[in-house]
């Protein structure tokens, strides 16, 4: 687990964050958004700074680079049931135009036959047992981005690096408590809807038992730590 968390060296420090890793850190606002994929990460920008999303990098990544502004800053993330956040990754890897994405299907075809959804859980089985570096190969922002979303909030001693974590499934509460804590109560409930899936039925759907036990193992660690059941 330390390699997952020691992997990316400090490259450049403060202001040279934005360029490294995109608006990760808003000084204007005092805070860093760690912007685990498919947690609505576009709506919450677009909504809190009217901005585009953050790069996908963990906490521990950005307090490696920026230690000082990390400790100082409120540091937010939304985490996600797991069941629903692979369901929506791979709908958008399925309809995406992204040569990543793409790369990801081809690669599921590749080593099982199909990119259908239950050879999709074995790919994210194969991946989070594999090397880092796997997924940067494929075109991926980020090698963690089929890890646990534990990885993307805590540090290799196991310590939670996030001041606040709001949930996706009270999507519209946790935008609300951020207006709160960054002083912009006049965006209270206008979070906009942006890049959310359609056209799909919701996650129970997706699983099998067999399917669902392995999904359960894959992220034992979010299910522990965020309390998540299927």
């Amino acid at each position: 687990y330390v390699g997952l968390v020691t992997h990316y060296g400090a490259r450049r420090l403060g202001s040279g964050l934005e360029e490294e890793f995109g608006v990760v850190i808003r000084h204007k606002f005092k805070t860093v958004h760690v912007h685990i994929p498919k947690t609505a990460g576009r709506a919450i920008s677009k909504g809190l700074f009217s901005t585009n999303r953050p790069r996908h990098v963990t906490a521990s990544q950005v307090k490696a680079v920026d230690p000082k502004n990390f400790d100082d800053y409120l540091v937010f993330t939304i985490v996600r049931n797991p069941w629903d956040r692979l369901v929506s990754y791979w709908c958008m890897c399925k309809h995406s135009n992204s040569r990543p994405h793409n790369n990801l299907m081809k690669a599921c075809v590749d080593m099982f036959g199909t990119s259908e959804f239950y050879d999709f859980i074995r790919l994210c089985s194969h991946v989070n047992h594999s090397d880092l570096g796997l997924l940067k190969s494929w075109g991926l922002e980020s090698d963690l981005e089929l890890h646990p979303q534990y990885y993307w909030t805590h540090d290799s001693s196991g310590t939670d690096l996030i001041d606040y974590t709001g949930k996706f499934e009270s999507l519209n509460n946790s935008f609300n408590v951020l207006c709160d804590k960054l002083g912009l109560q006049n965006k209270k409930n206008q979070l906009p809807r942006v890049g959310a899936s359609s056209g799909r039925s919701t996650y129970p759907g997706y699983y099998d038992s067999e399917s669902r036990d392995m999904v359960a193992r894959i992220y034992k660690l979010d299910c522990i730590t965020y309390g998540y059941n299927f």
